[in-house]
């Protein structure tokens, strides 16, 4: 089920009130032992009394109060003051401040009110209507709080309160001239906006606030922290963004910060079923520590977002501590992303070929289109540093769109020229794939081009599979129909269940090249290799291995059966006008196609 809509103040909130953090400020002893006496009585135990306003506004900088009670006759600073000086600070604005006078008159009342405060009580004060006026204070308070500081989805403190906790943090180590480090740690849910896209914003906020139920569980039982911070260590856990928590961890070391984050991804990472849809999720985590990385709280936010962002260009499910180099990363990705934006109206990209070889007989019998771009300023990127910030940013839809229409094109000529059987496989990621106007943008291209559909083969990878199991079936099943064959790109190394090899309609599997690369000395990557063979020939599937580069390796492959050879071996990638001249010298018109699969013998 999902969430229920939170309640005007929740649960957590109300019992938050008892708990409520009062200061007295009155220059009377005999006056503040009466008042605290009467609200200990009332249930309320967190109490400090000052006798100087100067001390007393220190005091609140650093500590968390949620309430003051206000003498405005005091020497040096009368409460006049005090009650300007904390109204003109935005994190006071809705303090409750309640007045207590012996100056009844109507004016002193008026004044005091105009001023800001909450309440105006006459001293002496009546004990029962003291607690009434504090009750409706706290109350009143705790709502605006509700509203300005607390995440509605998941009742977590937001991004503003954490904000204000950490900065009453930095506040209370410089007050108390305190030498100790205290970790800001940012947790992202790595699978949330592909969760979203696929499966729509509903079950994303339910794994959201699964995840957040899962994280205050499991630090309400965290026993690894100095002191007695363990047992409130799930307080400062905050939703700081749309898929983001972070976590203040006072007075840590780097090893206590590691076994935290260990088993925080211990927690989190796993298989999640919500209403009817398995999917799996993990969470990328960074942190920053006060005060090597900044004294200021946005300074060190900004620090562990850099490194969660890290840790999950790195593949997620694991941690970065934020450093130096991370910086530079930020910085290099953010003009990664600019560029980006314009290299498809500049002509930057460029599509290279790489033959898929018959290793029993050394024939061409396809390729695949692999992207590069060549900026203008000659800084050539890597497909492994460009592609995952084209798939953050969503750009990757329009340039996977731009990369269809490319490779089609060009099989369109290559088979006008009498190269009829020869295969085009394009890579798809899962935002393209999960696009709605995926289909329709094929069929355009198709029509376009006068495209035999046939000869297409589209790769996606095992995470790509991940979603509404129908929804997904049934795009694949569109696909098919279309003609167009299925791989599975670099198998063996996503998250999915074997069980999806009999359930999709798939015609492909593509041995990822960190399986192939220590073939065959390797025995363990040999067992892998052969195992996927193996179920592929029992299932009538075709293999691909990718990355083979030895001949070697290219004898071992053809030993155990398998059926195309894409690497270094045979060629390079290439352009359009190489490739051709390859074709030229090694195709073979008449070779027969690879074995049929059992989806084409049906």
């Amino acid at each position: 089920m999902l969430s229920k809509a939170p309640k005007l103040i929740s649960p957590e909130l109300l019992d938050q009130i008892k708990e409520s953090h009062f200061m007295l400020v009155d220059d009377e002893p005999l006056v503040t032992d009466f008042i605290q006496l009467y609200l200990q009585e009332a249930g309320y135990n967190n109490i400090i009394s000052v006798g100087d306003p100067r001390r007393a506004l220190k005091l609140i900088d650093t500590y968390p109060i949620d309430i003051v009670l206000l003498d405005l006759n005091m020497p040096g600073l009368t409460g006049f003051e005090v009650l300007k000086i904390l109204r003109k600070e935005p994190r006071f604005k809705y303090l409750p401040i309640i007045v207590l006078s012996s100056s009844s008159d109507a004016h002193t009342k008026l004044q005091t009110l105009q001023l800001g405060a909450t309440e105006f009580l006459s001293k002496p004060v009546d004990p029962s209507e003291l607690i009434l006026r504090v009750r409706g204070a706290l109350t009143v308070h705790a709502y605006q709080r509700q509203l300005a500081l607390y995440d509605a989805l998941t009742f977590l403190p937001n991004r503003q309160n954490f904000i204000e906790k950490l900065s009453m943090e930095i506040k209370r180590n410089a007050f108390g001239n305190r030498d100790c480090e205290t970790a800001v740690i940012n947790i992202r849910v790595d699978q949330f906006r592909r969760v979203h896209n696929t499966l729509g914003p509903q079950i994303a906020d339910e794994l959201l606030s699964t995840m957040a139920r899962t994280l205050s569980d499991f630090l309400q039982k965290v026993t690894i922290c100095k002191g007695n911070q363990a047992k409130e260590l799930w307080k400062s856990l905050s939703r700081t963004g749309a898929d983001e928590f972070s976590l203040l961890l006072t007075q840590s070391d780097n090893n206590t910060v590691k076994v935290l984050v260990t088993g925080i991804l211990k927690q989190l990472s796993r298989k999640y079923l919500i209403e009817g849809h398995e999917f799996y999720a993990c969470a990328s985590i960074g942190i920053a520590i006060h005060p090597h990385q900044g004294t200021m709280a946005d300074q060190l936010i900004k620090c562990a977002s850099s490194a969660s962002a890290q840790s999950r260009s790195l593949g997620g499910n694991t941690f970065e501590f934020y450093c130096e180099a991370v910086d530079s990363h930020d910085k290099r990705r953010l003009r990664l992303d600019v560029a980006l934006r314009t290299a498809i109206e500049n002509r930057e990209f460029q599509l290279k070929y790489q033959p898929k070889v018959d290793p029993k007989s050394g024939q061409p019998i396809g390729c695949e289109a692999l992207l590069r771009w060549y900026p203008k300023n000659n800084e050539v990127t890597s497909p492994n540093h460009f592609i995952p910030m084209a798939e953050e940013t969503g750009l990757i839809v329009p340039i996977g769109r731009w990369v269809m229409r490319k490779a089609c094109n060009q099989l369109a000529q290559w088979h006008k020229k009498g190269y009829t059987n020869l295969t085009m496989a394009i890579n798809v990621a899962a935002a393209q794939f999960n696009d709605v106007n995926f289909v329709d943008d094929l069929v355009a291209v198709q029509q376009l081009n006068h495209l035999d559909l046939s000869k297409l083969t589209v790769e996606i990878t095992e995470s790509t599979l991940i979603g509404d199991i129908e929804l997904l079936i049934k795009k694949l099943n569109t696909l098919k129909e279309l003609g167009v064959s299925i791989s599975i790109d670099d198998f063996g190394t996503g998250y999915s269940s074997l069980s999806y090899l009999k359930r999709f309609p798939i015609d492909e599997l593509k041995i990822d090249r960190s399986f192939i690369v220590d073939i065959p000395a390797d025995t363990e990557d040999n067992s892998i290799v052969q195992a996927i063979i193996s179920l592929a020939q029992n299932l009538r599937l075709k293999v691909v291995a990718e990355g083979v580069e030895r001949s070697e390796q290219l004898k071992f492959l053809n030993n155990i059966g398998c059926d195309c050879i894409q690497g270094y071996y045979y060629s390079k990638p290439l352009s359009s006008e190489e490739f051709e001249q390859y074709l030229q010298a090694n195709y073979d018109p008449d070779h027969p196609l690879l074995p049929p699969t059992k989806h084409s013998l049906a």
